[in-house]
C-alpha cells in the first residue's frame, strides 16, 4: 500500500493517499474522516526463566508450553501475560540457569509455540542471606538452649562448613 505512516505508541495509522501529506495533513484527513486504516500493534512481555540445572529449563518450557494451550485467548490475554511476566520476572526465586522467551500479547497469539532461548548459567552462585524480623524477639545466646539436640548440633556444623566454602572468616559455632 502506498501512503503516509504515522506510528503512534501502539499503532500504526496509514494514510492510503498520495503519500506527500505531512503530519499536520494527515490531521486534516483525519478531521475529514477520510477512510484511515488503524492497525494494532502487538506489545511484546519479556518471561524471564530460572531453573536449579539445564534440564530443568526444558522442563519448565514443556510445562509452560503446555500451560499456556490451554488460556483463553481474549481481550484480557495482555493483561494476562504482563502479570506473569511480572510474577516471573520480579517474584521468582533466580536460581543458577537462566533462559528467556517473548511473546506478544494479540489475543490471536499462538502462546503453544513458546520457545525458550539458549540456557545461559549465571556466573556467580547465589549468596546465602540470614532473615531477621527486627521485632525485638531476639536476645543475646538465643537457641543455646537447642545445643541438647544432636539433630540441631548436626545442622549447625553443616552451615558452619558451608559458611567456610563461601570464604566466611568466622565460625557459625564459635559465635
Amino acid at each position: 500500500m502506498n501512503g503516509k505512516v504515522f506510528r503512534g505508541s501502539s499503532s500504526l495509522i496509514l494514510y492510503p493517499e498520495s503519500g506527500s501529506c505531512t503530519e499536520e495533513e494527515g490531521q486534516l484527513l483525519s478531521e475529514k474522516k477520510l477512510e484511515l486504516k488503524t492497525i494494532t500493534l502487538p506489545e511484546t512481555v519479556l518471561l524471564i526463566f530460572s531453573a536449579a540445572d539445564e534440564r530443568g529449563l526444558q522442563r519448565i518450557e514443556s510445562l509452560y508450553r503446555d500451560y499456556l494451550s490451554t488460556v483463553e485467548r481474549n481481550d484480557s490475554l495482555g493483561s494476562f501475560l504482563k502479570d506473569l511476566a511480572d510474577t516471573l520476572n520480579e517474584r521468582r526465586s533466580s536460581l543458577l540457569w537462566k533462559s528467556y522467551a517473548t511473546l506478544n500479547t494479540l489475543p490471536d497469539s499462538t502462546l503453544d509455540s513458546l520457545k525458550l532461548s539458549k540456557p545461559v548459567r549465571a556466573s556467580t552462585e547465589p549468596e546465602l542471606c540470614f532473615i531477621f524480623t527486627g521485632q525485638g524477639a531476639q536476645w543475646s545466646a538465643m537457641g543455646r538452649e537447642l545445643f541438647i539436640f544432636d539433630s540441631f548440633v548436626n545442622d549447625l556444623i553443616y552451615m558452619d562448613k558451608y559458611l567456610a566454602t563461601l570464604g566466611c572468616r568466622w565460625s557459625l559455632l564459635s559465635q
